[in-house]
Formats: C-alpha cells, sequence, structure tokens
C-alpha cells in the first residue's frame, strides 16, 4: 500500500484502513476505503501456503515412487523439522498461536495422508485448526484473483477473458483455462498471450491494470 492511501492504521487491533480507486469494465473510475486486519491476512495467506506445501510433497513423493526410491526418510525428515520448528514457534510468537496450528496441522497431514511410513500410529490430532483440503486441481502456479469482494472474483476474471479475446485479440485460450489460471487451479492447455503493439483499446488497458492480481 502507498504511504498517502492509508487512512488510518490502529496497532492496538492490528487494524489498516486504506483507500483503492479502480476501474469497471467501462472505464469509470470508483473509490473504495478498505480495512484489512492483519489476523485475516496473515490467515489467508498461511492457508495459501499449507496448500503450496502439500503440493508439494505429494509431487516430491509421487515423482520419488516412480523413480523406484523408498520416500520413508524425507517424509520421517519432513515429520521431524516440524516438530522442532513447533516450540521455537511458540516462543517467538506467544500470543499468535495460529503459526503453532499450522505446524500441527502440516505434520496431521503427513500422518493421515502417508500412515503407513510411521512407525508409531498417532491417534491424537489437534482438532481447533482443521485440515485444509487441497483439491485435486489445485495448482501453485496459477494466480489467485484478488478482488475486493472474493465473491466477485469470477465475473470480474470473465469480463477481463471478454475484454482479451475480443478483436483484435490478446489472448488465445479456452474461458475454463482463464478461469483456472486465476483460480489456483491446473491449467489444461495453457494461454498463448499474443504480442501487439497499439492495437488494445483504453477500455481494455484500464480494465487490465487496475484488475490484475
Amino acid at each position: 500500500m502507498s504511504e498517502h492511501d492509508v487512512i488510518s492504521i490502529d496497532k492496538f487491533t492490528d487494524t489498516v484502513v486504506y483507500n483503492v480507486v479502480f476501474f469497471d469494465q467501462d472505464g469509470t473510475a470508483h473509490e473504495q476505503d478498505i480495512t484489512l486486519t492483519f489476523e485475516k491476512f496473515l490467515t489467508d495467506k498461511l492457508i495459501q501456503e499449507i496448500s503450496n506445501y502439500k503440493y508439494c510433497i505429494n509431487e516430491t513423493i509421487l515423482d520419488m515412487v516412480k523413480r523406484g526410491s523408498n520416500p520413508t526418510e524425507f517424509i520421517q525428515l519432513q515429520h521431524s523439522t516440524l516438530l522442532k520448528c513447533k516450540p521455537k514457534i511458540i516462543s517467538f510468537y506467544p500470543e499468535k498461536d495460529i503459526f503453532a496450528k499450522a505446524i500441527v496441522l502440516l505434520s496431521n497431514f503427513l500422518k493421515d495422508e502417508y500412515p503407513e511410513y510411521f512407525k508409531i500410529k498417532e491417534s491424537t490430532r489437534d482438532k481447533n485448526f482443521p485440515l485444509v483440503p487441497i483439491s485435486e486441481d489445485f495448482s501453485p502456479y496459477s494466480f489467485k484473483w484478488d478482488a475486493l469482494n472474493p465473491e466477485d472474483a469470477i465475473s470480474a476474471i470473465e469480463v477481463l477473458y471478454q475484454l482479451l479475446t475480443e478483436e483484435p485479440e490478446l489472448i488465445q485460450s479456452s474461458k475454463e483455462d482463464f478461469i483456472a489460471a486465476f483460480t489456483q487451479r491446473k491449467v489444461i492447455n495453457g494461454i498463448k498471450w499474443l504480442v501487439r503493439v497499439k492495437t488494445s483499446s483504453h477500455q481494455k488497458h484500464l480494465y487490465f491494470t487496475s484488475y490484475m492480481p
């Protein structure tokens, strides 16, 4: 956030209010005050990184199995590292238990997903921070659309897709792939960006620069 856009900062509640200017599909400028709490920002970021961790762990283990390697040592090393991190995180952030809960969640994920690689089966789990499911088509290589209101994300992406595929086209892509690319899902056939000079309309430029995450 730019310093001049910040309206107020409340360090007691970890809350920031700032003003943003955005453009609708007609190129009309709008202003809106946004309230951002550090707790929500941190939680959303942690959930995103937890999904990335799960994806990378699953891909690594799958690759090891395909190559005929035993992933036991790798999995147990991941688990022991997490256990070592937990007390350190608690000492560093005694007032933010969300960090420790994230560690417990990842530890539970390994034990639930790969129980056959643990010598001791543990039945106790932290219920305060339930497992975050990872969808089969999740991809950490796709973007997450940063909408002012999350429920408006899909409609905003669809409008951008329509603008970019109007003549003269700026991209070649299916609508499904384009939406997937901005909702952290796997893109099947890819998006081809067509490089052209002096072809995009003023409306496309405003919308593109205002809403790209």
